[in-house]
């Protein structure tokens, strides 16, 4: 009787979760915004798509079993990326992380209820534009990225539902999002954030109903937070491991400390404000800046004009609630993981729910719909709406080009410089294919600038807060250039450990000139070394 009871129960859930994607991507505005993002997507990174780019991670970074990851708290990574087999695809990865900010486009439309279809088609743009995308793909990890980023998403849209069977699959995803990168359960809190403001702006639901699913989604989130961290401890017990210091996760306790957490809440909210009004994260504009404030001023305009339409203002409690949710709630969650790893840096691949500032237009304008009749106010907002997207979406594409040309001209002048390194250790009179080669010391960054024509205007565009670090920035250490030269150019060169030859042979080290200078390149002991630097 039991198991005729848990067969009909799975069937029943079987049924209901085919029904549910069956209604969700048959949505024409799934649709819509599915499509929009898919092409969004191949026409702003489109460059990168037809181009072998990569930063500095990238050019070490090739293999799926990222296992060492568990020490930052990613347990989940290595599962994630299994489907790509042994060696990660640039190029697939990158398409499926666009057909992945597809779904979540399109999800997002199906959870607040986008009926546009035009509307639908720029929020697919805004999530494919955005520079977190960029960022990811100079990473060649968009798919990692984005795959996390859906499965907030659809955590979140599970959440929502008023199933229990729903919410523990909710819960489920979530900790998987949280297992593969921890700063994306911003995305699955703003989401449950912004639904509750668009419930508290609907009349017909009570603040009593809004408040008790408010709380059932702190429960939930907290549930999801717990078993993650149950099961990163029960992994580091049984592979011998100890969290490191990335980003501070080994001292996520006194992170949540209340006076450290009020500090690092403050903080985050600074870096939300500075991002709207001053464009910290790229090349500082005033027209950008502009852009980005309308787009806020534009949501508050429409949430006022629909607590006046619906007569809300009469009702203190529903306009508390409100002004506390978007004022102090929204952007405290869309910066969430400001707030989890204090003293982490803040830069694009980190923010991508920072997009919900600007699909939030619609939502409020939709309901505005439903209420205005006035035909020339309602397309005036249309317009301001659409205006408050499609600019952004310009804008991100001329920012994502730059970058990605800036990256091209130094990934071209570093793999050239790189070949004449190997050139000429390969022409010392000592050199055999078993003679280790030892790297020492850094290249200062300058040496491997373009340093006319072209590059001089390229190296004056700041894509450090796009997390776009060139290979220029790091490449030409010890450790990573003779991963790069193994990797793209000679992978028979024999490498020496820089680390034990250093400190054994400092004294001539030390007389040896940096490179490119003559002399720079030396056989000691056995080995030929090459002095980077420092």
């Amino acid at each position: 009787m039991y198991n005729q009871k848990m067969k009909r129960g799975r069937k029943k859930h079987g049924c209901y979760l085919h029904d549910l994607l069956k209604e969700t991507i048959g949505n024409i505005c799934f649709k819509s915004a599915f499509i929009s993002a898919m092409l969004t997507g191949v026409l702003v990174h489109f460059v990168k798509l037809s181009n072998l780019l990569f930063n500095h991670d990238a050019l070490v970074l090739y293999g799926t079993n990222m296992d060492w990851l568990l020490s930052q708290g990613k347990w989940f990574v290595t599962p994630l990326m299994s489907y790509q087999g042994p060696v990660i695809m640039y190029y697939v990865g990158s398409i499926v992380g666009i057909a992945a900010i597809a779904c979540i486009s399109g999800l997002i439309c199906s959870i607040f209820g986008v009926q546009s279809k035009y509307y639908s088609y720029l929020v697919g743009a805004v999530f494919a534009a955005f520079p977190s995308v960029a960022t990811t793909m100079l990473y060649n990890a968009c798919d990692y990225f984005m795959l996390t980023a859906l499965l907030a998403v659809v955590s979140a849209y599970f959440m929502i539902k008023r199933d229990v069977f729903l919410n523990f699959l909710g819960i489920a995803l979530l900790t998987l999002s949280v297992a593969a990168y921890q700063a994306y359960v911003g995305f699955a809190v703003s989401i449950l954030v912004l639904y509750s403001v668009s419930c508290l702006l609907n009349p017909q639901k009570k603040c009593r109903t809004v408040i008790q699913m408010g709380f059932r989604f702190i429960g939930q989130i907290i549930v999801a937070l717990g078993i993650y961290y149950a099961v990163l401890q029960m992994k580091l017990q049984l592979a011998g491991q100890v969290l490191t210091d990335y980003k501070g996760i080994n001292n996520m306790s006194s992170n949540l400390a209340p006076a450290v957490l009020i500090q690092s809440a403050v903080q985050a909210y600074k870096d939300v404000v500075n991002f709207i009004f001053k464009d910290v994260l790229g090349t500082y504009s005033h027209f950008v800046s502009a852009v980005y404030t309308f787009v806020v001023v534009i949501n508050l305009i429409l949430i006022i004009l629909l607590l006046r339409k619906r007569k809300l203002f009469q009702e203190p409690l529903r306009v508390c609630l409100i002004a506390i949710l978007v004022i102090v709630c929204l952007p405290l969650s869309i910066n969430l993981v400001g707030i989890l790893s204090r003293n982490s840096s803040f830069y694009y691949i980190t923010v991508y729910p920072f997009t919900m500032i600007f699909i939030s237009a619609p939502i409020f304008l939709e309901q505005i719909l439903q209420t205005e009749q006035k035909r020339y106010f309602v397309k005036a907002l249309s317009v301001c709406v659409a205006f408050s997207m499609i600019v952004p979406v310009g804008v991100w594409f001329v920012k994502n080009n730059q970058a990605y040309q800036k990256i091209q001209v130094e990934n071209q002048n570093i793999h050239l410089k790189s070949t004449a390194l190997v050139a000429q250790i390969q022409e010392q009179k000592e050199f055999t294919t078993e003679t280790p080669i030892v790297f020492v010391g850094e290249t200062p960054y300058p040496y491997l600038k373009t340093q006319s024509g072209l590059g001089v205007t390229l190296d004056g565009l700041h894509t450090q807060g796009m997390a776009l670090y060139t290979a220029a920035d790091i490449i030409y250490s010890a450790g990573i250039l003779g991963a790069y030269i193994q990797t793209y150019i000679a992978p028979d060169m024999l490498l020496g450990n820089s680390e034990e030859f250093s400190q054994k042979h400092l004294n001539e080290i030390q007389k040896m000139p940096i490179y490119p200078n003559y002399g720079s390149i030396q056989f000691l002991d056995g080995n030929i070394v090459v002095r980077l630097g420092q």
